[in-house]
């Protein structure tokens, strides 16, 4: 202990220390990734923190730094560097313009601007998602182009195929974290918390490497918004109606079928600003616009369900709690949580083509009453020499209670640890590596999978990842990726599969980009696919225990062009790409 501290006065004896933060001068954010060096010499600096502190250890003397961010004005700063001494040096960087807000995205592990990914991606605002009155993040993806949401199932390029309800060949991410149910591979898309998102960035093609077993087709990664130095409130309430059919006679409602609620979200930092919060929610109800089942002279099937118990409603609360201790530079640990209780009706299929053409099909409507809660501690840490460890973890509870004997309760646990290192940065080559490893626990209990001997089934899937990306000279980049995925069900069935992918970018004008990827897919199936065997009315469905995985490779060559008019700044994006599955 004493020769270690010792060390540390000699060390501040011979040099002084500039530290500070760097933010947004609009919105008061942190910029993470931001690059802070010395004009003299391009290897002396730093990049800001995940709450955009740096600091930089350097000998007495003058200095003149340029700071760098995507999408920001380039800032000169002047300062003067003395032994012994902290300096303080804050630095507030201003957009292009204020119509053109450039994009950074993390889908492929690491923050690059949008061109310069080795991917198709597509990236969507919350300007857009409030301007639609979005209500689940579902209705807004259809939109993007090459992605269509069939029965909530995400489908990219047409890749995905239809499965009601199971086996989601499209990853979905918040927060880097998964939303897809561990039995059944579905994503939750209500829990989703609309009013607080930051951007949306779409993934095309295989993306298991980066992703995991479910992204066969793609990856969807929601991110979620933490508070600036104002606080923010938000509120929103809407409703509506549906016109009644053309055809008077299939009509089954009186009065107004309606469409109503409200959501709400409030941010702020705590204390001196070392804690951020965020809490946000919503209610909705909608009377549905099929009708319960009624007695058919041509249907065997009888149903105790009443047009009330068709109407759907939802509450959801939901919170975000990071904290930043002063003690501990480059540490920032939280919680956040989620809560909702979602009662449904779905209609498996319609009575018939006439009078109740707007009516479920006696013994086929799917209703429950669904609680869902999930709580997500992590822990971040930037080391002072510019590593990051992360430490994510999530805890989910689903607990389904419905007719037909269609109950289910799912626990599930994720865990995944994520090192992040720099190895050359400077002025011919941005060399990083991103590592790690995860785990996803499932276990579920329903009367609907007892073909495997049992209504109790887990799943287990560890996993190790790495990748490699570098920017050479200012205008190459190069990304290697794999993926080792382990599945054991129920202790009885095993499976090990390495997955492979390998990217790049070249800049061969000013804002034109040329990129290519070879990349693979891989899905395990999910506990329903293999177990499920329960009736719905007159339909049947049964198990397929013998179901192999699923495997794809993805090919892609790609254009982007920037443009500019006036203040205006676009892209246009042209790619050609081929896919190819099996056992789908």
């Amino acid at each position: 202990m004493f020769l270690f501290t010792g060390s540390v006065q000699i060390y501040a004896q011979e040099n002084g220390v500039l530290s500070g933060q760097i933010t947004d001068k609009q919105t008061g954010e942190a910029l993470v990734g931001a690059n802070i060096y010395t004009k003299k010499n391009l290897s002396v600096g730093a990049v800001s923190d995940f709450n955009g502190n740096y600091s930089i250890a350097l000998p007495p003397g003058e200095y003149t730094f340029t700071v760098s961010f995507t999408g920001m004005k380039t800032a000169t700063r002047t300062i003067q560097i003395r032994t012994g001494e902290i300096t303080k040096m804050d630095v507030k960087m201003e957009p292009f313009s204020v119509q053109f807000e450039e994009v950074v995205v993390r889908a492929g592990r690491f923050d690059r601007k949008l061109e310069e990914q080795t991917a198709s991606i597509e990236v969507m605002k919350p300007r857009l998602i409030e301007a639609r009155n979005t209500q689940t993040v579902s209705t807004i993806l259809n939109l993007t182009p090459g992605v269509t949401i069939l029965d909530e199932e995400p489908q990219i390029r047409g890749g995905s195929g239809f499965a009601f309800g199971v086996g989601s060949k499209v990853g979905v991410f918040i927060d880097d974290i998964p939303i897809i149910t561990g039995d059944a591979g579905k994503p939750n898309w209500s829990l989703i918390p609309v009013e607080n998102i930051k951007q949306i960035e779409v993934v095309k093609g295989a993306s298991s490497v980066l992703s995991g077993s479910s992204a066969l087709s793609g990856a969807i990664y929601i991110r979620t918004n933490y508070p600036g130095i104002q606080p923010k409130t938000k509120v929103q309430v809407y409703t509506g109606f549906r016109t009644a059919p053309k055809d008077p006679a299939v009509k089954w409602w009186n009065g107004v079928n309606d469409m109503d609620g409200i959501s709400f979200m409030h941010s702020r930092q705590l204390g001196a600003g070392n804690t951020d919060f965020v809490i946000g929610g919503t209610v909705m109800t909608d009377r549905n616009y099929i009708g319960a089942p009624k007695p058919d002279p041509y249907v065997v099937d009888t149903t105790e369900l009443t047009d009330a118990d068709m109407r759907n409603f939802r509450a959801r609360i939901n919170f975000n709690i990071r904290r930043r201790p002063k003690s501990i530079e480059g540490l920032n640990f939280g919680l956040n949580g989620n809560m909702m209780f979602n009662k449904k009706a779905t209609p498996l299929a319609w009575l018939n083509d006439t009078s109740f053409f707007y009516r479920g099909y006696p013994g086929a409507v799917l209703a429950a009453n669904v609680f869902t809660v999930y709580f997500d501690p992590f822990i971040n840490y930037y080391s002072p020499k510019g590593n990051k460890h992360q430490f994510t973890n999530r805890i989910l509870y689903n607990d389904s209670r419905a007719i037909n004997d269609q109950s289910n309760s799912a626990l599930m646990i994720y865990n995944q640890y994520q090192f992040r290192k720099n190895f050359i940065k400077n002025s011919r080559a941005d060399v990083n590596l991103v590592a790690g490893l995860s785990s996803e626990y499932t276990k579920s209990r329903a009367n609907m999978y007892e073909a495997s001997g049992s209504p109790v089934n887990k799943i287990w899937n560890p996993s190790l990842f790495a990748e490699f990306e570098g920017k050479f000279g200012g205008f190459f980049v190069l990304s290697i990726g794999f993926r080792i995925e382990h599945f054991r069900l129920n202790d009885s069935i095993m499976e090990t599969k390495p997955i492979f992918r390998m990217g790049t970018s070249i800049k061969l004008a000013q804002e034109t980009y040329l990129r290519a990827s070879l990349g693979q897919g891989y899905r395990f199936p999910t506990i329903t696919e293999r177990y499920i065997r329960t009736k719905v009315g007159s339909f049947a469905v049964f198990n397929n225990s013998d179901l192999q995985s699923e495997t794809s490779w993805n090919g892609e060559i790609g254009v982007k062009q920037g443009f500019k008019f006036s203040k205006f700044y676009g892209f246009l994006d042209v790619a050609v790409f081929y896919q190819q599955y099996n056992n789908t």
